[in-house]
């Protein structure tokens, strides 16, 4: 039995080759080119992310549709190659089968071989069944034989069950296996058609929005949705839609490019057909206008290869025609996409020029800023001569550029200028904790070029270093930092920058001359003998020191005109002052008298040189000598010096 099963299954592979040879393009051409033809689809139907106007959705709209006709007629040409595979569909010369050329196993041969064993099967149960109810009404020698053709039965429908079973497992094998035969190729370009679900819509179904019941609604291609764009008037705008412009052309050019690609293919694959196809018209004709015959077994023939050279003609067409179309086709996409690609680049251009001209217009806005505060610093040098005016003028000067310099670059930069207004509400905050410092001390500029604010040159004191103002700016300021260790108060050589905001500090000491005053207190302290006559001593020693204010004491009394003219409490004329104390040393005299602030180590020496010469002229006027006079400061009190 088992010989016999294998035998069977030998007979059959070996019948089951194919009757011709394949014709047209391989299996493996066929898929590579419906894969490039469904890549081309995805690629034309992915431009419609490029739509901005009415005019783009109309070319994406007509490129989407023609695309899909091409798709739809390259499967056509597809399925018509893979019923070319099919054998028996046109005669041809049978092949034998050799050792050099091996048969190929046909699944359609093996399937028809399986249904018709399944049906010997059935057939041979039929019968065994009839014979089985014969049994009970057989006798003798009847019975034996109908027991012998029971036996034979039953061999035989093992036989068709084995062979059935062995043909079923051939053809699921197959099934399961069929790239690189005809009936794979079917089930592939099935395959890949599934994966473009649009292309199962008949036209007519698309024209009328109708959804297929066996595919989702899903399936359908979207509409691209447009959103109308103001045109940009900002340069940032401008140059994110020139990059816009410069990017769709690019995917058009890959379109236009993929699209000659897929016609070169086309091109390649229906040049064979189009040959074989002229080659059976040709033969056709010759078999047409050839002289009548008389033999009716030759007339028979002559019909019989006209029949099949119809057959062949009918079968070549159905996949040259659709290529046909395809190109056809393809030509008008090309020349859609060329279309769009040219109104593409002239709206670039546009978009070019008006990006260049925003920046002339820019570049212009600045120059005229710049000229116009070279102008206002010009007339500012020669029209004003007081510095401190000098100096606010300049600081306005620029402060205003740079207003002007921001609100030009923002105008010309944005687009709508309330798009920034959510983004610089945001960022306030940030900025307000970031730059709590620098806002404290802009704010405090302004009040130092109050009334009661200082100017270059005026003498303060700022936590304890003193120097004289060389320049206010917007946020901070800079001192010549001075000595004023035993009077001298000469430059060190340093500058101390402050920031304004100290101001608003309480621990600063920020201690500023009364506006209008350029003077302080000196003291020299001596230290009296017993002995001595203070009240001589003390008439002695101040009209020395008198000696020397007399020169300087009518600037003093400016001074202080201009201080009771400013202030509103009366202040005493700054002149020189005696006053006694005990101490342990002895009996002291204290002398205070103002100093111009210009005129320090001058005054100081003149007074000194005074005292000494006055002590010595007068012989009973005698020193302690554990009391060495010395010229020092008077230290700062609220009512000689203002807090700024």
């Amino acid at each position: 039995m088992r010989r016999r099963v294998v035998r069977a299954v030998l007979f059959v592979l070996l019948i089951s080759a194919p009757g011709s040879p394949q014709s047209g393009p391989s299996d493996h051409d066929v898929i590579a080119f419906l894969n490039q033809a469904i890549q081309w689809y995805h690629q034309v139907s992915g431009t419609q992310q490029l739509a901005n106007d009415s005019a783009d959705v109309l070319y994406i709209d007509n490129l989407h549709q023609r695309g899909l006709e091409v798709l739809r007629n390259c499967f056509d040409f597809a399925h018509a190659v893979a019923v070319l595979r099919t054998p028996g569909t046109a005669e041809a010369p049978p092949t034998e089968a050799n050792s050099e050329n091996p048969p190929t196993v046909n699944p359609q041969n093996l399937a028809q071989l399986a249904t018709k064993a399944q049906s010997q099967v059935k057939q041979s149960q039929e019968e065994l069944d009839a014979l089985e109810k014969q049994l009970p009404d057989a006798t003798g020698k009847k019975l034996a034989t109908l027991k012998a053709q029971i036996a034979e039965t039953r061999s035989e429908l093992e036989l068709a069950q084995a062979r059935s079973e062995t043909l079923n497992g051939f053809v699921q094998f197959l099934s399961s296996t069929s790239s690189g035969n005809h009936a794979g190729l079917a089930a592939q370009i099935d395959d890949l058609e599934r994966t473009v679900p649009e292309v199962r819509v008949s036209p007519v179904s698309a024209n009328k929005k109708q959804v297929p019941v066996s595919e989702p609604a899903a399936a359908q291609p979207s509409t691209p949705v447009v959103i109308h764009k103001q045109e940009s008037s900002g340069i940032l705008g401008m140059i994110e839609e020139s990059f816009g412009y410069n990017s769709k052309l690019g995917t058009q050019k890959d379109a236009i490019a993929s699209t000659a690609a897929l016609r070169d293919a086309m091109q390649k694959l229906r040049a064979p057909l189009a040959q074989e196809l002229k080659a059976t018209s040709q033969q056709g004709e010759s078999l047409t206008e050839a002289p009548d015959l008389t033999d009716p077994n030759a007339v028979e023939q002559r019909a019989k290869q006209i029949s099949s050279l119809t057959a062949r003609f009918r079968q070549d067409s159905a996949a040259v025609v659709p290529l046909g179309k395809a190109l056809i086709l393809l030509d008008s996409v090309r020349g859609s996409l060329t279309e769009w690609r040219n109104d593409t680049e002239i709206a670039y251009r546009q978009a070019l020029k008006r990006l260049g001209i925003r920046l002339l217009f820019l570049v212009i806005a600045i120059a005229a800023i710049f000229i116009a505060s070279e102008v206002w610093r010009k007339a500012t040098m020669r029209y004003v001569q007081d510095v401190r005016r000098r100096n606010q003028f300049m600081l306005l000067r620029r402060i205003a550029v740079t207003f002007a310099m921001f609100l030009i670059v923002v105008f010309m930069l944005v687009t709508e200028v309330g798009s920034i207004a959510t983004f610089a509400g945001f960022i306030t905050a940030g900025l307000a904790v970031a730059l709590q410092t620098v806002i404290l001390s802009v704010v405090a500029y302004f009040l130092l070029i109050g009334k009661w604010g200082i100017r270059v040159g005026d003498r303060v004191s700022i936590s304890g270093v003193t120097g004289d103002v060389i320049d206010i700016g917007l946020v901070r300021m800079h001192l010549m930092e001075v000595d004023g260790n035993g009077g001298e108060e000469q430059p060190t050589g340093r500058v101390a920058v402050f920031s304004n905001a100290v101001m608003f500090q309480p621990a600063a000491n920020f201690f500023k001359q009364i506006p209008g005053t350029s003077f302080t207190w000196h003291r020299v302290t001596l230290t009296l003998a017993p002995e001595t006559d203070y009240r001589r001593a003390e008439k002695l020693l101040m009209d020395a020191v008198n000696k020397v204010f007399a020169e300087y004491q009518d600037d003093i009394k400016r001074q202080h005109a201009f201080m009771q003219q400013t202030l509103t409490v009366p202040v005493r004329v700054p002149q020189p002052q005696s006053r006694f104390r005990f101490t342990d040393g002895g009996f002291e005299l204290v002398i205070r008298f103002p100093v111009p602030l210009e005129n320090v180590s001058v005054i100081d020496d003149q007074i000194t040189r005074a005292l000494v010469q006055a002590i010595h002229d007068e012989p009973s006027l005698r020193l302690e000598k554990q009391g060495t006079p010395a010229i020092q400061p008077v230290p700062e009190t609220p009512h000689m010096d203002k807090p700024a």
